[in-house]
């Protein structure tokens, strides 16, 4: 009985005066706040470190996982219509593993991004364009564009209405842009931004000791091409328009730079539609073309 007696005053709740209450709860730890630069550098460490012990590698052979999402970051410059300067404009949108295409993302699980996804898979997956490390696939509104190509980390990105021709037709200006269906996008990106900068990169791996950038190899390649094209324009304001595309004049426009001239231009001399001799032979030179049409 005594034991029992024991027993039961130790398991009673201890009551504690209000004085012991507050100096009990001040010695227990306080959750750490954490500004959202700091909780994205303690995130990329703990990945990093999970990474070091193999767990990122398990958990991404898995078909459904939490929180492994990555975000897709853009970017362009775009003139600020007060100061009239470039500017550069970031934004961001998640993308999640997309079916059993190991380099496919998308923004979203819909029929147009899954249908979108085994097109771009047949189409791009074959190597006709070369390697592509990332194919994602999103919104127009969330890609706030069309497509693009990113060339600093071998990315295509595309707009998944572009699967149908009510989509295409709704996001795709035919007066401004020289393509009329989706695999003419895919040229635009691939075998016009993305080959552009594959010969931009062959260029400055050749003569890395002349140059002190990419960038600066590039303007060097693209000088010739570049410099007709100005001097037309000295005599003709709107060659580039009359050309080769709405898109591309307003590109040199805003920029100077001549990306979009190429990526349209690619599209063009692959149907044969270059009228200007002088132009295409600058052209082919630049594309590392032998002179013959695809």
């Amino acid at each position: 009985m005594q034991a029992r007696k024991e027993f039961a005053e130790q398991s009673r709740p201890r009551v504690h005066t209000r004085e012991e209450a507050k100096t009990l709860n001040e010695s227990f730890a306080k959750p750490v706040v954490y500004t959202r630069e700091q909780a994205r550098e303690l995130e990329a460490k703990l990945l990093d470190k999970s990474e070091e012990s193999g767990i990122i590698e398990s958990i991404s052979k898995q078909q459904d996982f939490m929180d492994r999402n990555p975000r897709e970051q853009l970017s362009r410059y775009v003139i600020d219509p007060k100061t009239g300067e470039r500017v550069l404009e970031e934004w961001s949108f998640r993308s999640n593993p997309l079916g059993e295409y190991p380099n496919i993302f998308s923004q979203t699980y819909s029929e147009d991004a899954r249908a979108m996804a085994e097109y771009l898979n047949e189409k791009v997956n074959n190597g006709d364009y070369g390697k592509v490390d990332r194919i994602v696939i999103a919104k127009s509104e969330n890609l706030q564009g069309i497509s693009s190509y990113r060339h600093t980390d071998n990315t295509l990105f595309i707009s998944e209405e572009l699967i149908t021709k009510e989509g295409f037709d709704r996001l795709v200006d035919k007066s401004y842009f020289p393509a009329r269906n989706l695999d003419d996008v895919i040229i635009h990106e691939l075998d016009g931004h993305k080959r552009h900068w594959d010969m931009v990169k062959k260029f400055y791996n050749e003569n890395i000791d002349r140059y002190s950038s990419l960038e600066d190899a590039k303007q060097d390649l693209e000088r010739p091409l570049r410099e007709y094209i100005f001097k037309q324009q000295s005599s003709d304001y709107y060659y580039v328009k009359k050309n080769i595309s709405e898109n591309a004049f307003r590109s040199v426009e805003k920029s100077g730079q001549i990306n979009e001239v190429i990526a349209d231009c690619e599209l063009l001399y692959q149907k044969g539609e270059i009228s200007d001799t002088e132009f295409k032979k600058l052209f082919e030179e630049l594309m590392g073309y032998d002179g013959k049409s695809k």
